[in-house]
């Protein structure tokens, strides 16, 4: 039987719709148990009582470990290292998020990833140059940091989340590229790489919008990718 691409999309949608839909707690697990983590742990609950950002919540399992390198997978971890920056510590978190929102929507997060390499074919391909740790994660980084920038903006208001973003001394080069280069928005924008709205009707209306603009992004994915940093 021959199944179109109209039958496709319809079914992509269903499978996206419940993730965004989802409310539900986080489970926050200590590594070590300090004074610390316990801190960060606090701070964390505090902040996620303060926004509303459950409809950015990808993955429920966080992880805190003392001195360690946030990163998105296997399991969510953060550090202990923005005790008094609530700002940069929910920036964090949201960007270890939209890791797993990208692998999600990753028909979508490859078609701009494709368009970065050519529109920057001499990105860097490493962390000493400001880029990532690999060429294909410099790429990944524009769709992951500048959802980043559009959810902290949405929080805490343009200037303060641009002022987090510059504060970051990893990632420069692509954290310059998000917050100055026009271009990098208007790729990921052209790709629906954009931060669901609240609630499951917006999120289903904007996943609609998505499908109607760009049909070839959710093409059925045959794997799904490891995130990154």
């Amino acid at each position: 039987m021959r199944v179109t691409r109209n039958f496709l999309i319809p079914m992509c949608l269903l499978l996206a719709l419940p993730t965004l839909a989802q409310h539900a707690p986080v489970n926050i697990s200590l590594v070590n148990g300090d004074a610390g983590e316990q801190r960060a742990k606090e701070q964390l609950i505090r902040l996620l009582a303060t926004y509303d950002i459950d409809h950015w919540i990808f993955t429920r399992e966080i992880r805190i470990e003392s001195m360690t390198i946030p990163h998105s997978h296997p399991v969510l971890t953060l550090s202990t290292g923005l005790p008094d920056d609530d700002d940069h510590a929910i920036s964090t978190f949201l960007h270890e998020q939209f890791h797993w929102y990208a692998n999600e929507i990753d028909s979508i997060t490859d078609a701009a990833k494709e368009e970065f390499a050519e529109r920057f074919p001499n990105a860097p391909a490493g962390s000493d140059d400001g880029g990532a740790r690999d060429l294909n994660s410099t790429y990944l980084h524009l769709v992951v940091c500048d959802l980043e920038l559009q959810a902290v903006t949405i929080l805490v208001g343009e200037e303060r989340a641009r002022a987090v973003l510059e504060s970051n001394t990893h990632y420069t080069w692509i954290y310059d590229q998000v917050l100055n280069n026009p271009l990098v928005r208007q790729v990921n924008e052209r790709h629906g790489a954009v931060v669901p709205p609240g609630g499951s009707a917006s999120a289903r209306s904007r996943i609609s919008e998505i499908a109607a603009e760009a049909p070839g992004a959710f093409a059925v994915a045959t794997q799904r990718r490891r995130g990154d940093d």
